[in-house]
């Protein structure tokens, strides 16, 4: 961005030609010798700001025009606008005149350079640190910087001060001749201070080094700086090995012999001022710091005692070099070794017989076939599946499907002989991590890799045997089977329940016997027995691999009988008897009465009281006695009630009525299937209706009687009824009204009091504010009883809008929302009962529809409710209003609005 804005500027003058009032394509040069101590704001603090146009003038005594400067070479040390160059930001000093070279472009000279200034840097070779303690040693480091690399140098440049930072174009130089040491990398000190067992303990050696920087008249020729750097050697706590031993050879004494650890076989290239120690696993063989004689097979018997099962184990001894100076670090090295469990047999102890039937499970675990070697304090090696222990189909009728865990499937296997084989690989006790292990040598980490396991056996494997073999199905152990001893025989296999699938072995391998052990039949003979007898039957079947067995409990029941019932009637009043006694034949008297009306009697006798029960079914019934049921016997009783037909009544009617339903004059309580005759006549009436208008006189007597065909005596009960008669009012003139006086009955001018009916026939009265309209009403004359005459027919016309002058409707014609409570808006008065449904819409002057109102609807207050609510001017407006009642037809006006 900054070389595309310097471009820019470069371009912008170049377009400019006034050039007046000075010079132009001035070039100067200008020497900075000690740039250290360039102080560019002057406030006694170098800062390195060497401002240009400043420069300039300091050596010419010119004031040049401002302007934009560009630096072809891009060095990005220069401000552009203020000429300021940080000259701390120069990486070298001047090799040459024009190593840096300014331009600057102004208003005077336009696309001309107005001023070139070739800038002269003299050389900078930095300042040393100040000498630490007073030694004369400007920096005291490590000969090796990582103590994982074998050589590594150190960066002379961290000698020097890092502001104002040296420039980078010089040349570190060594003086001296120490056979120590190496060279020099650019501006990286490589030595090799040597290893000298044993007091002093600081092994370090001073060198002198000189950074030069060249420059160029009319600066100096060159500057130097001169550093002393002490090195101090890194200790080595040696090369280190891990070992790895496997179980069967510390079994076998191979361990038992003391180890040095500082052998060359476990560490070399040690300094030998280290101290050792072991790891918590390591059963204390370490005693002291510089103990280093360990037993491994007294590691091994501690680890079996606390955890005999340790998979991979590894023992770690730990040999530490303290740093000589606290410029280097302390080195230390791990000498481990790795106990590999080792991979015990196994095996399936005996070939597994599996009898299939309905108790076979799905699958077969083969895991739980194999019986794995155990230590003498009872842990078991038993290896479990997974990647390190896999199951394999051997041999069989068919391929069966199995689980990496060993669960084969059984379902729809052939019967026969299958072998399976369980392989473990020993890699199984450090769960695949055999191959690889970390540790620390001379304190840089160090990888172990084997890539062979490297302890024998390879694997271990056992086969597993199993035999499907057929089991010849008995059946399920099936209780509770119950007989009645009216059947004579039952296939006793029948009896037995099954699993669904399979059915039971029928055959010479299969057997019944009794608890007894003796044989009985297949077709079982079912005995006659008193009450109840039970039976134990065994049914096995034996092919000579497997057996199979189901076990039948069976019990043999006698009926009970309840005898014979029969038809029985009494009258209400009678005496009570027993229903037991009723029964013919034989019967049992463990049973129980039941009956209508909640009626229960434990006792078999079944007490009956014709003064409390009723008639109906009473039903005896004796016990089930186990699969037989318990047989019933049914006494109809027939309980004859006595008549009731009520004491003798009078009541008044209306003649209007023309029917009375005589059951509806009955009082509560007293019997309704007798029969209503007129006095002095034998016929009934028909559902007890009398006609009143085929009544002759004011009064008829009528004899209501109950006589049944039963035991019991008849009763009647006399009515007298007196019949009302009212006068119909005198028939009036047909009636008209105009639809916008809203009539209703109450406007009908009778002489009488009267009730209105819409039909001769209807039963609802109508109320005297029903609204009329043109056709028929009915109206019949009342008296103070609530009787009515026979009905008159009136006729009503309802005239329409305009039929007649004097039927139209007058809107009021203006509208003034002033509120003072006169014509305030357009008031439709009573129009909205005549016209539920009407519709009124107002439109100005324009025909542009300002308010549409129907029921419900604010009326017009000069407000507009179409397409937004606002204000109407004064003027005339149209109105029309539509009826929509079916009859009338719309019509329209004007009126007119002030405001």
């Amino acid at each position: 961005m900054l070389l595309y804005y310097r471009i820019f500027l470069f371009f912008f003058f170049a377009s400019l030609y006034l050039v007046q009032g000075q010079t132009c394509d001035v070039k100067e040069i200008i020497a900075v010798c000690d740039m250290a101590n360039v102080d560019g704001n002057n406030d006694g603090t170098p800062d390195g700001i060497l401002n240009l146009y400043d420069a300039y003038f300091d050596q010419t005594g010119i004031n040049i025009q401002h302007g934009i400067w560009f630096d072809p070479n891009f060095g990005y040390s220069l401000d552009p606008a203020t000429g300021d160059v940080s000259l701390w930001d120069i990486f070298g000093s001047s090799e040459n005149v024009d190593d840096y070279t300014y331009i600057l472009f102004n208003n005077d000279c336009g696309s001309t350079p107005a001023l070139t200034i070739n800038l002269v840097l003299g050389p900078f070779s930095g300042s040393a640190l100040a000498p630490v303690g007073g030694s004369g040693v400007n920096v005291q480091v490590c000969g090796t910087g990582d103590v994982c690399m074998d050589l590594s140098g150190f960066d002379l440049f961290g000698a020097l001060q890092s502001w104002p930072s040296p420039h980078l174009n010089g040349e570190w130089i060594y003086e001296g001749n120490s056979p120590n040491f190496i060279g020099i990398n650019g501006s990286e000190l490589m030595v090799q201070v040597p290893y000298q067992p044993g007091p002093p303990l600081v092994d370090q050696e001073t060198f002198t080094l000189v950074y030069v920087v060249p420059g160029i008249a009319p600066c100096a020729a060159e500057s130097r700086t001169s550093v002393n750097i002490s090195v101090v050697r890194q200790t080595t706590s040696g090369e280190s090995y891990l070992t790895t031993i496997c179980e069967k050879d510390l079994q076998n004494g191979l361990y038992d012999q003391d180890i040095d650890l500082s052998d060359d076989a476990y560490l070399e290239g040690e300094d030998q001022e280290g101290s050792w120690s072991g790891s918590p696993n390591s059963a204390n063989q370490i005693s002291t710091p510089y103990d280093k004689i360990v037993n491994l097979r007294a590691i091994y018997d501690n680890l079996l005692a606390t955890n005999p099962r340790f998979g991979v184990e590894t023992i770690n001894f730990r040999f530490l070099v303290d740093q000589r100076s606290a410029v280097c670090s302390d080195s230390g090295s791990d000498v481990p070794f790795v106990f590999f469990e080792a991979l015990y047999p196994f095996q399936q102890p005996q070939p597994r017989i599996i009898c299939v039937n309905d108790a076979t499970p799905n699958t077969f675990d083969l895991m739980g076939e194999l019986e794995f070697s155990q230590a003498a304090n009872g842990t078991k090696y038993d290896y479990l599946p997974g990647e390190f222990a896999k199951w394999k189909f051997v041999s069989g009728p068919k391929t069966l499907n199995y689980t990496a865990d060993g669960k084969v499937t059984l379902t729809g296997a052939p019967l026969g002989t299958y072998q399976f084989k369980y392989t473990v690989d020993p890699r199984i006790n450090c769960n695949g991590k055999c191959d690889s292990f970390e540790f620390e040598s001379a304190g840089c980490p160090k990888t172990f890799t084997n890539p062979e396991y490297p302890c024998d056996p390879e694997t271990e494997s056992a086969i597993v045997t199993f035999t499907l073999a057929e089991t010849l199905y008995a059946g399920e152990d099936t209780p509770n089977v119950e007989f009645c001893s009216t059947q004579t025989q039952v296939d006793l296999i029948s009896l037995l329940r099954t699993n669904g699938t399979d059915d039971v072995y029928r055959g010479s391998e299969g057997t019944w016997t009794d608890t007894d052990g003796n044989t009985v039949p297949n077709i079982f003979t079912i005995p006659q027995v008193d009450g109840q007898k039970d039976f134990k039957f065994t049914y096995t079947t034996d092919n000579g691999l497997c057996t199979d067995n189901a076990v039948l409990d069976l019990s043999i029941y006698s009926p009970f009988d309840a005898g014979v019932g029969g038809d029985y009637e009494i009258c209400e009043d009678g005496s009570i008897f027993n229903l037991f006694d009723l029964l013919t034949g034989p019967k049992e008297t463990n049973g129980t009465w039941s009956g209508p009306n909640g009626y229960v009697s434990t006792s078999h006798l079944g007490e009956f009281d014709p003064t409390q029960q009723i008639s109906g079914n009473y039903v005896y019934k004796v016990l089930d006695n186990g699969p037989c049921p318990g047989s019933e016997a049914t006494v109809a009783v027939t309980v004859s009630p006595l008549p009731d037909a009520g004491e003798d009544f009078g009541t008044t009617v209306c003649r209007s009525d023309k029917q009375l339903n005589l059951y509806d004059l009955l009082s509560n309580g007293v019997d309704t299937d007798g029969e209503f005759v007129i006095l002095g006549s034998s016929t009934p009436l028909p559902g007890g209706i009398l006609d009143l208008e085929t009544v002759t006189g004011s009064s008829v007597q009528v004899v209501y009687n109950i006589d049944r065909d039963d035991s019991c005596t008849s009763d009647a009960a006399v009515l007298t009824i007196n019949i009302v008669d009212v006068t119909s009012p005198n028939p009036i003139a047909p009636q008209k009204f105009c639809v916008i006086e809203g009539a209703t009955l109450a406007d009908i001018e009778v002489g009488s009091s009267v009730n209105w009916y819409p039909s001769t026939t209807s039963g609802d009265i109508l109320p005297m504010d029903t609204l009329l309209k043109s056709g028929s009403y009915f109206m019949a004359g009342t008296d103070n009883k609530g009787c009515e005459s026979a009905r008159v027919e009136v006729l009503v016309q309802i005239l329409k809008l305009g039929e007649i002058s004097s039927c139209k409707l007058d809107l009021q014609d203006g509208v003034s929302p002033n509120g003072d409570g006169i014509n305030d808006d357009f008031d439709l008065g009573g129009w909205e009962k005549i016209f539920p449904n009407f519709q009124l819409t107002v439109f100005n002057r324009n025909g542009v529809k300002v308010y549409e109102g129907v029921s419900g609807t604010p009326y017009f207050k000069g407000v507009s409710t179409v397409s937004g609510k606002y204000d109407l001017p004064a003027g005339v407006y149209f109105y029309v209003f539509k009826p929509n009642d079916g009859i009338n037809n719309p019509f329209q006006g004007t009126f007119y609005l002030s405001k």
